[in-house]
């Protein structure tokens, strides 16, 4: 599965990031939401996930 995810500052200061995510599909929302979590740069907090490939 290939995402493309945008996070952005926990705080008002910084500018969004975007990071593409690549990795076997998840088995549970659970898995999916710690692969994201741990992708996110210091201080950033999931805003949008796109789907680029199943």
């Amino acid at each position: 599965m290939k995402l493309t995810c945008t996070y952005r500052p926990r705080d008002a200061w910084g500018e969004e990031v975007e990071r593409h995510v690549e990795g076997p599909a998840p088995r549970s929302t659970a898995d999916f939401l710690a692969l994201l979590d741990a992708e996110a740069p210091d201080g950033h907090e999931l805003v949008s996930v796109r789907i680029v490939q199943r």
